[in-house]
């Protein structure tokens, strides 16, 4: 698999007859990519909060997460519980890219951040809701899915 965009990356995908996914900057982007690219049924985002209230973007021990003091920076975006949250220029561009992409798909996906921001097309999911759509999945086996595309490696 290749990302999509860059020439290079394209051309070599073209000539290996592999895929190119889109890989919107970030790791949830690119798994959201990549649960379209293998057609589940249902998608379900763990985490995607995509904004954060108080002055901390991430959860406390977070390596990513940085101290946001300065509110000029933050842009308010509605939540899932109905209330207003901060985000950053960046997260908001994982926002609209996730917006975008979903607008283009015809897929079933929920979000589990009850505080995190609302993205149009998913739907909010709660833990018993959750629980109940977890014992009516498929399994599926994901290895054998990999496997028609993993190149092994020379030494």
């Amino acid at each position: 698999m290749y990302q999509d965009g860059y020439p290079l990356a394209i051309k070599e995908a073209k000539n290996r007859r592999l895929p190119l996914l889109d890989t919107g900057g970030s790791v949830a982007t690119l798994g959201l990519s990549l649960m379209v690219y293998f057609n589940f049924d249902s998608y379900y985002l763990f985490g995607q909060d995509l904004g954060f209230s108080g002055e901390h973007t991430h959860a406390e021990y977070s390596t990513s997460g940085i101290d946001v003091k300065n509110n000029q920076i933050l842009n308010k975006i509605l939540a899932n519980n109905g209330e207003y949250i901060y985000s950053t220029p960046n997260l908001l561009t994982y926002h609209r890219w996730f917006e975008r992409k979903i607008s283009s798909y015809n897929i079933e996906i929920y979000n589990t951040a009850y505080s995190g921001a609302r993205i149009i097309g998913v739907s909010y999911i709660g833990e018993n809701e959750l629980f109940e759509k977890f014992d009516n999945l498929k399994v599926c086996n994901l290895r054998n899915q990999l496997k028609k595309y993993m190149t092994p490696v020379s030494k």
